[in-house]
């Protein structure tokens, strides 16, 4: 809102600019004609010869045009120069503030190809990597408690101590690819493949 203002506020100072040049040549030719006129009927009623003067004098503006010329072509050139400047800038800051995604894309695909060529594999007493998988900005790593079995019936959630360091771990060890905008996210299941929990992580826990 405040760019569009700004550049609106910019067009209308150009415009006001050019209205006034036009009106330094046109008032001093015009005010120029309305005295000739002027004086020939002045002339004419006390019958007197009427110089052979042409009530416009091309010449005065002939030689405003030429001065007014490059005055206007200045203005003119400015105002696409900074017209394009705008945009390269408005360009630059929407780029910069949006993540590359072909990037960012490019290294989960790396990533789950990479895990999935080793899983399923132990990473600790009692819990199992099974598989990674990707879609869109979220990276997944799916775990196995193998020595574990839910119970039944109950709501149970993940120890918040280790949910904790495993936060902390993550925003350390995957930092640049938690800043290209991936959330990354922890599930866990029991030995039977119940669903006990997922974590996410995104850049913002990292704060």
């Amino acid at each position: 809102m405040e760019g569009i203002l700004g550049e609106a506020l910019y067009k209308g100072a150009v415009g006001l600019a050019l209205g006034a040049l036009i009106a330094l040549i046109y008032l001093p030719v015009e005010w120029d004609r309305r005295r000739k006129k002027k004086k020939k009927e002045q002339l004419e009623m006390h019958g007197e010869p009427v110089p052979e003067d042409p009530i416009f004098d091309y010449k005065k503006w002939i030689v405003a045009i030429l001065l007014a010329a490059p005055i206007v072509y200045w203005i003119y050139n400015n105002s696409l120069e900074t017209n394009e400047s705008r945009s390269n800038t408005k360009i630059s800051s929407v780029q910069d503030l949006q993540p590359n995604q072909g990037q960012l894309h490019a290294i989960l695909n790396q990533t789950v190809a990479q895990i999935n060529s080793k899983a399923p594999m132990l990473i600790e007493s009692g819990t199992r990597l099974d598989n990674a998988i990707s879609h869109e900005n979220t990276l997944r790593y799916n775990y196995t408690l193998v020595e574990y079995e839910m119970p039944r019936g109950e709501n149970i959630s993940l120890d918040q101590e280790k949910v904790r360091m495993l936060k902390n771990r993550v925003c350390t060890t995957m930092k640049t690819i938690l800043g290209l905008g991936a959330e990354l996210e922890y599930a866990y299941y029991d030995k039977k493949g119940s669903l006990i929990g997922v974590v996410n992580i995104r850049s913002t826990n990292c704060k």
